[in-house]
């Protein structure tokens, strides 16, 4: 152990060196290696990792015993490396100590020093014992003091090889060549150093002593320096001869992972360190496909793979005036190499700015992250006449927390100014780990002074409420069979989604408390659900149209079979099997709160509008107690083939069964239901080719048509009447009775295009035609009939016609068509018909009418993306609403693109809620990491 700048006497380093020695003598160690453990304890430690080892920054009571030896300290920095020897683990440990002193009044050394460097190995564990433990890289002078003691004073032994030359940046040992127009040698001697002075297309090449290319050095001019007694050939030396170069105008240096460019720049290799003036640094992250450029008057080169500046840019643009940067008043940068070979960069940087051309935006006084993952996200602002000015912003919450991001971990924040609404705050975690993945997103506005318009009905006004909402979703892999999926959803009020969060109202599942898992092996499966609404109303605009109430299940345990072989897989069994306790709710709150008119209100859900929903069900004698249901299904198919057809025969058996009858609801009192089943469905397929067909307006080249003639037959019938009991599920309660037919074809036109040598099928046209028969005792009330060729039962609407087209006019020009005909009316229940064109690589248009007779609706949506230059693109859409006779909603944005960030000029103007809106985007592009919110 050794001790620079220390008071203490020489004695205690050799009284505890004999002290270790001896104590590995007895125990027959190899001499310096210690038979025991490591332990560490301190009140607050730093954890991080380094190419180097294990790097510990430990503060306050600092504690540090090796074997029966310890000392202490206010604070310090340890590196632990760990290596083998006759298949032995061995841990060597370096520690540089602040105000240190021995660890035990009893011990045989004693002593104190202001700075105490100790090392030391040991074939046991490291502990370590912290009240606070951080695991990020912190920025702290100690760090670096305690790395140049480490490399500059630890010994080089065969079980811990040189950190110093691992890590340096040319290396020591090797060959030094060089090659220039003119070369001037002067050698030197005993009392003097000498030095090649280099002029005109200087290359300069270090290689270790392995022959691989360690560094390239380019430039106009460039003075090796040579210690005394080196002796050098005429354009090589041994790099252990070399203590310096100096280079200047147009100097490039290389190694194959990063690239700097600088006016000046000069290598001190007794130091190992390198000065770098007017530098730009560039590297290239691989992970995200984007360059990375440092630049700054000073930029100083610490080890292989660190660098500091003052005072510089941070960049992913080529351009000497970024567009957009990130600047910092004192910036350190090191490259880390992954195990798969990827290289990436850290950077820690105190007062930080985001910078728009040289206009700063945002402050922040420490960060770090990768280099190319800039604490900015987006930066959004715009003005609407509802809501005034508005400013969007997010952001990286590790880097702006000084601290990297764990790995498969990205946090992001949303800090917002929404006018009238006030500050909003808002932050989404997503994470994907080995074995599970998931995503917690919640935003808070804090006094929301607005109105929620929406479109039509009379508004919310708010003064002053805190409002919002959170949504977790987890899943897990628990092992090869169990999985764990978890949802929590809260939201403050009915309108919060529809207003802020239209996509979670409109789109996604209901938002409630559930726990799920499933036992799920080769074809069977076991379940458990526990779902609860914590809302106490329906948070979806979909639920609230139909069915109207949430069905919470506390809980429901199932178990299936699908698709089992059964007889020499002559037949396949399918079953179902669930059982639970199921309670309806639809929420206390009234359609007043969302801002429903009375005639809307009777209009909607024919009720008044001060009518809570769930009085409105318990008037209408819906059980909303709770309620035990036990279900069974049982399905058996018989596929075989009859000549040209294939046929398939099933039977279905189910049984329901509740601990309570439903005489409030429709007067059934009865507790069990019986249904049962049988049908048939039949397929088969026509081909024709015509080889002579040749139209160049269509672009054909040869016919196939293929036809696909389909029958499905089913009869069902129940023991209930199902509109005599609730709905709880759709696929339990919500089966219907009677015969039902469906004749459909299928008509597909394929053709070949691409031409000689590329020829490739292509669907040209693709015709589907379905006849939806049903009988006069199944339920007709739907309007918009549906077929589901998998559960026949499942089928709503009466008599019907449904037809759909897909028509590829061109490989540029697409036509699409859909059609609902009800049979029962002799109307169509809804049509639509819409096209696309990409009249050139840079211009493309759509067009799109949709007709829904029920709700009155007849629109029209067009638009356009239109590349104008390589800079600048445009997108445009317009809906109109026939049926109310007015605009509903034109948006227009032009974007320009930036190097490496896109910058968006919308407007809108949104008819529907009487809101115009015009603001800016702007986007870096590349920024992040590739995590996105995982599926569920």
């Amino acid at each position: 152990m050794t001790s620079p700048h220390h008071k203490c006497s020489l004695s205690f380093f050799i009284a505890l060196t004999l002290c270790c020695a001896s104590a590995l003598a007895e125990t027959g160690q190899v001499p310096g290696i210690v038979d025991g453990d490591i332990n560490i304890k301190s009140r607050r430690v730093n954890a991080w990792k380094t190419e180097n080892g294990n790097m510990l920054l430990i503060d306050g009571d600092a504690r540090i015993a090796i074997g029966d030896y310890a000392f202490r300290a206010r604070r310090g920095v340890v590196q632990i490396v760990t290596t083998t020897k006759d298949d032995q683990k061995i841990t060597h440990m370096s520690a540089w100590l602040v105000d240190a002193r021995s660890g035990d009044a009893l011990q045989a050394v004693s002593g104190e020093s202001a700075k105490l460097l100790v090392t030391g190995s040991a074939t046991g564990d490291v502990n370590l014992k912290a009240d606070a433990l951080v695991r990020e890289t912190p920025e702290d002078e100690l760090v670096d003091e305690a790395l140049k003691e480490f490399e500059s004073k630890a010994p080089e032994t065969p079980t811990a090889p040189s950190r110093k030359k691992a890590n340096r940046i040319l290396p020591a040992n090797g060959v030094v060549s060089w090659n220039a127009d003119d070369i001037v040698i002067n050698l030197p001697d005993e009392t003097r150093e000498g030095n090649v002075v280099l002029i005109g297309d200087v290359r300069v090449v270090y290689q270790d002593a392995t022959g691989s290319l360690a560094m390239s050095l380019q430039a106009d001019n460039a003075v090796v320096f040579l210690k005394k007694s080196a002796r050098a050939s005429g354009n090589r030396a041994q790099a252990t001869q070399v203590s310096g170069i100096y280079m200047e105008d147009n100097v490039i240096a290389s190694n194959g992972q990063y690239t700097v460019r600088a006016p000046r720049v000069f290598y001190d290799t007794v130091l190992d360190k390198a000065a770098l003036l007017n530098a730009v640094f560039y590297t290239w992250d691989i992970k995200r496909n984007i360059p990375v450029y440092l630049r700054a008057k000073l930029i100083r080169q610490e080890t292989r793979n660190r660098w500091s500046a003052n005072d510089s840019t941070l960049t992913t643009s080529e351009f000497a005036r970024p567009h957009f940067s990130i600047g910092s008043g004192k910036l350190t940068l090191r490259q880390e190499t992954d195990e798969d070979g990827t290289v990436r960069q850290h950077v820690a940087m105190n007062d930080m700015t985001i910078r728009v051309g040289d206009v700063p935006l945002f402050y922040w006084p420490h960060a770090a992250a990768e280099a190319t993952n800039y604490p900015i996200r987006r930066i959004t602002s715009r003005v609407s006449n509802n809501d005034g000015f508005q400013v969007k912003t997010q952001w990286d919450m590790f880097a702006l927390a000084n601290t990297e991001a764990p790995e498969g971990v990205e946090l992001r924040g949303n800090f917002d100014w929404l006018g009238h609404r006030g500050p909003g705050v808002g932050v989404e975690l997503i994470y994907e780990k080995p074995h599970m993945f998931g995503e917690l997103e919640a935003y808070l506005v804090g006094i929301d002074h607005g109105e929620d318009d929406l479109g039509g009905r009379m508004p919310i006004t708010h003064n002053g409420d805190a409002r919002g909402f959170a949504l977790w979703r987890h899943r897990h892999q628990l092992d090869d069979f169990w999985q764990m999926s978890i949802e929590v959803g809260s939201v403050s009020d009915e309108t919060f989604l529809e207003d802020f969060f239209r996509k979670y109202s409109d789109t996604e599942k209901p938002f409630e408390a559930s726990i799920y898992l499933k036992r799920q092996e080769d074809n069977t499966a076991l379940t458990f659900l526990a779902s609860y609404d914590i809302n106490n109303f329906l948070a979806q605009t979909t639920t609230l149209q139909s069915p109207g109430y949430l069905v919470e299940k506390i809980p429901e345990v199932a178990h299936f079979e699908i698709g089992t072989p059964r007889w020499d897989n002559r037949l396949t069994y399918f079953m179902e099997n669930r059982a639970g306790l199921i309670r309806i709710n639809a929420g206390d709150d009234a359609p007043v709160d969302r801002g429903f008119t009375p005639a809307q209100s009777a209009a909607l859900f024919g009720i008044p509008n001060t009518t809570a929903f769930d009085s409105a069900l318990r008037a209408a004698g819906v059980p909303l107690d709770s309620r035990i249901r036990f279900d069974t299904r049982h399905e058996i198919q018989a596929p075989v083939t009859i000549g040209i057809f294939d046929v398939t025969s099933y039977g279905v058996i189910r049984g329901t069964f509740y601990d309570s009858d439903f005489r409030a609801f429709a007067g059934e009192g009865d507790e069990a239901r019986g249904y049962g089943a049988i049908g048939v469905r039949m397929h088969t397929q026509f081909v024709r080719t015509f080889d002579d067909v040749e139209n160049q307006t269509f672009d054909l080249h040869r016919l196939r048509h293929i036809i696909e003639p389909n029958i499905d037959v089913s009869l069902s019938g129940s023991t209930f009447n199902p509109e005599d009991i609730p709905v709880y599920d759709r696929s339990v309660e919500g089966i219907t009775e009677g015969t039902t037919v469906r004749v459909g074809v299928r008509n597909t036109l394929q053709t070949k295009r691409g031409g000689p040598g590329r020829w490739r099928n292509v669907d040209w046209i693709i015709i589907d035609t379905d006849f939806i028969l049903r009988s006069g005792d199944t339920d007709v009330m739907t309007e918009l009939s549906h077929y589901y060729v998998y559960r026949p039962e499942l089928t709503v609407g009466g008599d019907a016609f449904h037809g759909r087209l897909r028509w590829m006019v061109s490989d540029t020009f697409a036509v699409v068509g859909e059609i609902t005909q009800n049979l029962e009316r002799g109307s169509a229940a809804q049509w639509r018909a819409g096209g696309s064109i990409a009249h050139s690589p840079h211009f493309s248009s759509f067009v799109d009418y949709t007709e829904i007779d029920l709700l009155g609706s007849q629109l029209l949506v067009y638009g356009f993306n239109y590349i104008l230059t390589s800079k600048y693109a445009m997108t445009f859409s317009h809906t109109l609403d026939f049926g109310g006779d007015e605009s509903r909603n034109i948006q227009v944005a032009l974007e320009r693109k930036m190097p490496r960030w896109r910058m968006r000029l919308f407007v809108d103007f949104d008819e529907l809620d009487d809101e115009q809106t015009i603001g800016i985007l702007v986007l870096p592009e590349g920024l992040g990491s590739a995590l996105s919110a995982p599926g569920f």
